[in-house]
């Protein structure tokens, strides 16, 4: 008897459940659907038979604990269930805050966030008014601009842009942090200490020039610690240190020009690395030196119009000559 081999069984293959992503309603639904719930819930204050049929509990009745209707002497009892109620009874539907999320942060504290949309976790989301906690946004220290939206169905996000601390500004001896467009920040100055310093009742004003000016010579920029705006027409500008740095004098004419002058002769003479105490650029077509020997130098002791003192002459278009200034002739 021969014996028939049964052919081997069919692999099985597991028929693979389809996972199906649900849309998300469409804004334009979910603002209708909003619509209907405020009509909703203002159809139970008027008609509190019909209540049951929406399901929708009826406003509490005049009188009754919880009551939001005005007191006797209100022209109109229903004028008391308003929108505060609707957001009531749209609480008890879900709408309720969940989540706040933020973006641009960095400088901003949370809390104080929070405190500007004043409803916590859990509250009526349509107590929160965008325009309003906006408003208490771009009061705060850091913050320039905001954007607030509610988010259905339990979120509110909010969108920041911060002030960018530029430098610190000294004046009558207290100190501020200021940001590009010169308004103080009210922030602890100690906290920004390796913010440049800029001196003088005018500087916040005049500063995104100074950073403009500077940003065109990056080597001269990253060793100035302080800068000195005198009679609110030009610059002097400290290198290295605060204390006894080199002190360089900016023309109040085409600075920008003064500067390039300044590290092409750095670059042939490696100016900037010998013993100096100021190098006094005011006058046209001459630089004016002062040997580190000669003293300290106070760059807020100039006098506001004083002239340089008198170099030698430029020759052509060759770089200025370089004059020792003598002692007792620092305007």
């Amino acid at each position: 008897m021969r014996r028939v081999s049964q052919p081997p069984p069919r692999p099985r293959h597991r028929r693979r459940r389809r996972r199906d992503v649900l849309p998300s309603l469409p804004r334009a639904s979910m603002v209708f659907l909003i619509a209907g719930g405020v009509g909703m819930a203002y159809l139970a204050a008027r008609t509190p038979a019909l209540a049951g049929l929406i399901g929708l509990a009826p406003p509490p009745a005049l009188g009754a604990p919880g009551s939001s209707v005005p007191p006797a002497g209100a022209r109109d009892a229903g004028e008391g269930w308003g929108l505060g109620e609707t957001a009531r009874v749209l609480t008890r539907q879900g709408l309720v805050l969940r989540q706040v999320t933020v973006t641009g942060r960095d400088l901003t504290a949370g809390r104080d966030i929070l405190g500007a949309i004043g409803v916590p976790q859990g509250g009526p989301l349509l107590a929160i008014d965008p325009e309003t906690v906006r408003t208490r946004l771009e009061a705060l220290p850091w913050v320039a601009s905001a954007r607030v939206e509610r988010r259905l169905p339990d979120q509110v996000h909010v969108a920041i842009t911060e002030r960018e601390p530029m430098a610190l500004w000294q004046h009558n001896g207290a100190f501020a942090v200021i940001d590009r467009e010169g308004r103080a920040i009210a922030a602890d100055p100690g906290r920004w200490r390796t913010l440049p310093l800029v001196v003088g009742a005018g500087a916040p004003g005049h500063a995104a020039e100074l950073l403009n000016l500077l940003t065109s010579q990056p080597g001269i920029a990253e060793r100035v610690k302080a800068a000195t705006l005198i009679g609110e027409r030009r610059w002097t500008l400290r290198l290295d240190s605060i204390e006894n740095g080199l002190v360089v004098r900016l023309p109040e004419e085409d600075p920008s020009a003064a500067l390039d002058q300044l590290v092409q002769i750095d670059a042939r003479d490696h100016l900037l690395s010998k013993n100096l105490s100021v190098i006094d650029m005011r006058l046209p077509g001459r630089l004016v030196v002062r040997l580190a020997e000669d003293g300290p130098v106070d760059p807020e002791a100039e006098i506001a119009g004083g002239k340089p003192a008198r170099g030698a002459p430029a020759g052509g278009q060759k770089p200025p000559p370089i004059v020792r200034k003598s002692e007792g002739r620092d305007a």
